[in-house]
């Protein structure tokens, strides 16, 4: 078993009474209500590698929470199955819709493929039987039988992202009214996750003492001088996650916990934060009707929740503008041309506000110039030959790659060194992974090829469905491979429609179809450049006949020809042997 880490976080916000809506409403005489924190830290393991952050970073988190957020704070350390149970039981019995519930924990984890679940692993979790160990589907039960207003999961672990459900998390943006929007947000009962991963490893340590998203999360919640969002918590900590480890978090609800009521948000609230924020806003809203508030006016829970609304639009605002931004971005260097970059440039950064505007001024005048995106380093020892968008010439075998150790170490440094200058470079991004494939850190590789895939990196759509078909890094899924063959198929992926049609005529996973597989080969082998394993795989096919077809042993001599001048060994011994039959 890999040596993972997992940190859960669940905290809940109350909202006051609001007019009437859907769902349950939240008691009149409490704005925000009591917040209660269960800090669980395990290290000292007696069956599996020894950690070494996790207490730490449960210690620190604790401090924050009880200095600068003013939960209760309750901690465990090296806590056995009995032990977290019981005290989850003991909240789960102790609270109410008054009180806001946070759950952090850091340790092991485990993901058992065959039942689609993962596990918390105490301290006295036995590597052969599951007895000891504590599944997500425990934790949502607890998370269900909850009388606690909102619950939100933040889990930092390998395989977290088992927590929650596919998509986003419903913010309901189409709608006109947006004030009306943030009244719905707040009012409703919600059991949500922020995971540090999806379905890959996540690292220990990397983050000064801390897991590298344990760092970034007290880093965020110490220095925040407002009122934080749920949204906006996760929009600060996924870049600063993803820039520094091979992860990418998640934002979502939790699966099968009985809240099936979208669109609510959560907010951390800082130890008296709303005495000078919420007074301000609400002196100038009393003053516009002609009433001012002094300092020590006593505020209305009408003005105090005025406030809080205000800030909330702002934070909604504020995550639809960086992802409608960052979509933008991607979009320019997809298309590559001096207006994309343009187009860019003047609606992010007249007011210095975007954050790529430095690169997308020097694409734009690389572009304007006719001067090609410079050759990095990562590019020069890690390109893919068969990639059509690589720039440097040549490119790396694989197993070129594979065979020289200290290449693929320098290969590796130049790479990381390279998405830290261009970190939404999806060349990049597939180059590292494929270092990362020929180390064998075959979940790190998946990681960066979805994410190149993400921005339709052709040569990554492939290499995550091959990850899918092989089971390596990823889930063995055949469904999951022809998905994202069929994304590169496309776009004329010459290696994606050979290996389409190879799996279509031999019957590898999907029905037979000789005439559907005749047709991806001959895409592929006559594309430009030609797939001399398309050409061979026609070559073997006319020669034995599929599918019903007599033998064309004539078409067949025509294309182990093609792929043999291509540099096929396997073609060259076809040919020698019909010659000698």
């Amino acid at each position: 078993m890999r040596l993972i880490r997992v940190l859960i976080v669940l905290f809940a916000c109350c909202a006051a009474a609001l007019s009437a809506d859907s769902g349950p409403a939240r008691a009149e005489d409490d704005l925000f209500g009591t917040f209660h924190a269960l800090v669980i830290g395990n290290n000292d393991y007696k069956h599996f590698p020894k950690l070494n952050t996790a207490i730490n970073d449960a210690s620190v988190i604790a401090e924050v929470l009880r200095k600068r957020y003013g939960y209760t704070v309750q901690t465990l350390t090296n806590a056995t199955r009995d032990d977290i149970l019981r005290k989850l039981a003991e909240l789960e019995q102790s609270l109410t819709d008054s009180d806001n519930l946070l759950i952090y924990y850091a340790g092991h984890g485990h993901l058992d493929d065959d039942a689609d679940r993962g596990y918390w692993l105490p301290v006295d979790a036995d590597k052969r039987i599951k007895a000891n160990w504590i599944s997500t589907a425990d934790i949502t039960d607890s998370l269900k039988a909850s009388q606690a207003w909102h619950i939100l999961v933040v889990a930092d672990s390998c395989y977290s992202g088992t927590l929650t459900r596919s998509g986003e998390p419903s913010m309901q943006r189409g709608l006109s009214d947006r004030l009306d929007l943030l009244k719905r947000m707040y009012r409703k009962k919600i059991r949500m996750a922020m995971t540090s991963g999806g379905e890959e490893p996540v690292v220990d340590g990397g983050g000064s003492g801390h897991s590298v998203f344990a760092n970034a999360l007290i880093d965020i919640l110490q220095n925040s001088e407002d009122s934080l969002t749920g949204q906006e918590l996760f929009a600060q900590l996924r870049p600063r996650v993803m820039l520094n480890a091979d992860q990418e978090p998640l934002y979502s609800d939790v699966r099968k916990s009985g809240v099936e009521d979208p669109g609510g948000d959560f907010v951390f609230v800082p130890r008296g934060w709303p005495q000078n924020t919420v007074r301000n806003a609400a002196k100038s809203t009393s003053s516009e009707r002609g009433s001012k508030l002094d300092d020590k006016a006593r505020l209305t829970q009408d003005q105090m929740m005025k406030a809080i609304q205000s800030r909330l639009k702002k934070d909604f605002e504020t995550q639809a503008r960086e992802e409608t931004e960052l979509m933008v971005w991607k979009t320019a260097q997809e298309i590559g041309t001096a207006e994309a970059f343009k187009l860019y440039i003047g609606e992010y950064c007249g007011k210095g506000t975007g954050r790529f505007c430095d690169l997308a001024r020097l694409k734009l005048n690389n572009a304007r110039s006719g001067i090609k995106e410079p050759i990095t380093d990562c590019d020069r020892f890690a390109a893919d030959p068969r990639d059509p968008r690589r720039i440097a010439p040549g490119g790396v075998e694989r197993a070129q790659l594979a065979g020289d150790p200290r290449g693929l170490e320098r290969a590796g440094r130049a790479c990381r060194a390279a998405i830290k200058d261009d970190p939404e470079n999806p060349r990049i991004m597939y180059q590292y992974g494929r270092v990362l494939a020929a180390q064998e850190k075959f979940e790190e590789a998946a990681f960066w090829y979805k994410r190149a895939a993400g921005h339709q990196y052709v040569a990554a759509q492939y290499a995550i469905g091959l990850a899918h078909l092989r089971g390596r890094g990823v889930r063995q899924a055949i469904i999951e491979s022809l998905r994202w063959f069929g994304q590169a198929a496309e776009r004329d992926y010459a290696p994606a429609l050979t290996l389409l049609g190879i799996l279509h005529g031999r019957g590898h996973g999907v029905k037979q179809d000789v005439e559907r597989a005749y047709g991806y080969l001959l895409r592929a082998a006559q594309g430009d450049p030609p797939d001399r394993l398309a050409q061979l795989e026609l070559g073997i096919m006319f020669e034995e006949g599929r599918g019903g077809r007599a033998p064309d042993l004539g078409e067949a001599h025509t294309w182990y020809g093609k792929a043999a001048a291509a540099g096929s060994l396997k073609a060259k011994e076809r040919l020698a042997k019909m010659k000698r039959n």
